[in-house]
């Protein structure tokens, strides 16, 4: 079994007052182009692990693997495997693949006029992109919290409950009404970016776009930007305005998103 330490950051987080607990697996740093495919494969099979019982120090690396924890990689494997071609027989808009066949921006917006996709799509699109054309894969997420609040104060990990409550994971100095103001007005961008040598391709978006709360098309819509090296902007100035607060990056075109959790199950 291989050691999944290296493949992600894992943590347990208790909640003390309830018990509950969570598994986090995360990457300590930016996703910088990598295999796209590799890279959701390894999360996938980490996920079907813990979902399944394997103990959280064989998970971590701490110690070696029963021959049952081995039994259950071998079927997360096998589901990974599965799902992948699940994903890769989803038929990808031929708008979408056009964009990585071109480098004027004219055309490029053409081809992003009126398109839809889900996030279904976006990663069989991306997975397509690597596979058949080259494209690495880089994503990168900036959450910056409202003025005056500083990260560190925060707890591992926040929730809050459809009745309104807070479930806390970690410990906090700050109230549950600051922590709750917190998350509600945090800022967070996500850059998902195919590059190859000098040519890349950027979907980005917020929070408050991907769950519909942006106005666009005189309504309520979820949807990602779209932008690439054609419009004229650097690969390290892109980087540097999804790090910040408010990115500036000029009236981009938009692209419909219809499903944001239709992932194959």
């Amino acid at each position: 079994m291989a050691s999944l330490k290296k493949i992600m950051r894992i943590q347990k987080i208790i909640n003390k007052e309830t018990g509950e607990w969570l598994i986090s697996m995360s990457n300590n740093v930016d996703i910088v182009n990598i295999n796209p495919i590799e890279h959701y494969g390894n999360f996938l099979i980490v996920h079907n692990m813990t979902m399944s019982g394997v103990p959280f120090d064989e998970l971590q690396g701490i110690k070696m693997p029963s021959e049952n924890s081995k039994k259950k990689f071998i079927k997360a494997t096998e589901l990974w495997e599965k799902k992948l071609k699940e994903i890769t027989d989803i038929p990808i808009p031929k708008n979408l693949i056009a964009l990585l066949e071109t480098t004027k921006k004219s055309e490029q917006l053409k081809l992003i006029n009126g398109l839809e996709i889900s996030a279904t799509i976006l990663l069989a699109f991306i997975f397509e992109a690597y596979s058949r054309y080259g494209f690495k894969f880089s994503e990168y997420r900036t959450e910056i919290l409202p003025t005056g609040m500083n990260m560190k104060k925060m707890p591992f990990a926040a929730e809050i409950k459809e009745d309104g409550d807070l479930n806390l994971y970690g410990t906090s100095d700050l109230s549950q009404g600051q922590i709750k103001q917190a998350i509600k007005h945090r800022t967070v961008t996500i850059g998902k970016i195919l590059e190859r040598n000098d040519v890349w391709h950027c979907f980005l978006a917020n929070y408050k776009s991907l769950n519909g709360e942006e106005i666009w098309l005189d309504k309520n819509q979820a949807h990602y930007h779209y932008i690439s090296n054609s419009f004229g902007l650097t690969h390290e100035k892109l980087i540097e305005e999804l790090k910040s607060k408010k990115y500036k990056l000029g009236n981009l075109p938009h692209i419909k998103l219809t499903k944001l959790d239709d992932l194959p199950e």
